[in-house]
């Protein structure tokens, strides 16, 4: 069985459909997302709903009341040190804000618009004054 809380809420429980006396400590720990391989033998063998990749950022993670140490891992394809939520996005004339309930969003300066600022704003009065 494996538990898991997140913020100090209320711990999550998974258990194997496969009995198993004890955890395998050889076999890589999975933080956040799995390989495809991994993926499509994880559903069977757990209760997963998801095995997609976690996007945002993971810090302050304890297993059995230890801190684990992220710059001590093997970097993986997609994971970037730190937990800086616009790295990723470029915002061509505005500003990337980051939110914690979703994906960052950009701002935009006057006169453009867009998902990341990279249209211009058409003035609805052009050729009609």
């Amino acid at each position: 069985m494996v538990n898991l809380s997140i913020d100090g809420g209320t711990p999550k429980s998974m258990e194997s459909s496969v009995k198993q006396s004890t955890l395998n400590r050889e076999t890589p720990l999975y933080i956040g997302g799995m390989p495809v391989d991994v993926n499509s033998a994880a559903f069977r063998l757990w209760q997963i709903q998801n095995g997609t990749s976690f996007h945002g950022c993971i810090q302050n993670l304890y297993i059995n009341n230890e801190l684990q140490d992220f710059t001590k891992t093997q970097m993986k394809a997609g994971v970037v040190p730190g937990c800086e939520p616009c790295r990723k996005i470029i915002c061509l004339h505005g500003i990337c804000q980051p939110r914690a309930d979703s994906d960052p969003v950009c701002h935009c300066e006057r006169g453009w618009m867009g998902p990341r600022c990279d249209q211009p704003l058409r003035d609805p009065c052009l050729g009609h004054k």
